[in-house]
């Protein structure tokens, strides 16, 4: 059997509602060259039956006893696969069938890692489009982009670096910490012709559930990673700022209305992305304190 030239690697914790649409997509990007490993990291649901609908497919199932998270998730992927190439997938991501041969140009010409371009799926809902909105406002531009949906780079790369800090909690801010690792050794190629695409919370309470892990990684991110000193003083001046911002209101409707102007429906939607914003910082706050506090007390 010929080896494999990319491995593309799924972490799965309870993803009934997602992850048969990702095999699906994923399958077409199959073949000798290719291998799809999915990770199921202990679900409770039924991740691993829809899984197993895909085994005759050669699409390959780790399973872990325990639930250790996506980082670990990711680790055991990575040192299973046997692709040269090494693709760290979301299990409510999509590809494109011409995503590996795209990707394939830019390792040709001598890169270690790709990133490429994202795009939400159900934006017709608020939650989703205000991620999709916020993604074209922060990441306009590719040089300030270390870690996309569908990253892809050499696995020799990956295992230098030591893969995926399993520190952080959830799935939030390990994939910041790996992109810049890889950034400070290795070099990277754009490919913006390759869109991933992928969906995202519809609900408030999921909405709300995902900013808040945001949050909570960001902390480890930035006090364990980054080694910045933890501070109450710049705990206390967080919270001030947002109590501040939320009292005036003008930076969260300043925010909607910046949003609004790259939206197809123009400023019909200045209050739903201000209102989608508002939960955003919220939520990133209560997580942040979260994780600020879950380290001072290991400290």
């Amino acid at each position: 059997m010929r080896q494999p030239i990319l491995s593309i690697i799924i972490p799965t914790y309870n993803e009934s509602a997602d992850i048969r649409a990702t095999l699906d997509a994923a399958y077409s990007v199959l073949d000798a060259q290719v291998e799809v490993i999915v990770v199921d990291d202990a679900s409770t649901d039924d991740t691993t039956s829809i899984v197993n609908e895909f085994s005759d497919k050669g699409i390959r199932l780790l399973q872990l006893s325990e639930n250790r998270g996506v980082a670990a998730a990711r680790n055991v992927g990575l040192k299973a696969s046997q692709g040269e190439i090494v693709v760290f997938l979301n299990a409510d991501a999509h590809l494109h069938p011409d995503f590996a041969a795209k990707i394939f140009q830019h390792y040709r010409d001598g890169a270690d890692y790709v990133v490429v371009e994202a795009a939400v799926e159900n934006d017709n809902y608020i939650y989703p489009r205000y991620v999709q909105l916020l993604h074209q406002h922060l990441y306009y531009d590719p040089r300030f982009v270390e870690w996309t949906e569908g990253y892809s780079c050499r696995r020799v790369a990956a295992l230098a670096v030591g893969g995926f800090s399993e520190k952080f909690p959830g799935a939030s801010g390990e994939d910041v910490a790996f992109g810049e690792q890889m950034a400070s050794s290795f070099q990277k190629a754009w490919e913006p012709e390759v869109v991933v695409t992928h969906v995202a919370p519809e609900s408030l309470p999921s909405f709300w559930r995902q900013r808040v892990s945001r949050g909570r990684g960001s902390a480890y991110l930035v006090f364990d990673h980054q080694g910045k000193p933890l501070s109450w003083l710049r705990m206390g001046r967080a919270w001030l700022a947002l109590v501040l911002q939320l009292g005036t209101l003008v930076p969260m409707l300043w925010k909607g209305c910046l949003l609004a102007r790259l939206s197809p429906r123009g400023w019909r939607d200045w209050l739903p992305m201000t209102w989608a914003h508002i939960l955003d910082k919220c939520g990133w706050q209560v997580g942040f304190w979260h994780g600020f506090q879950e380290l001072w007390q290991a400290r």
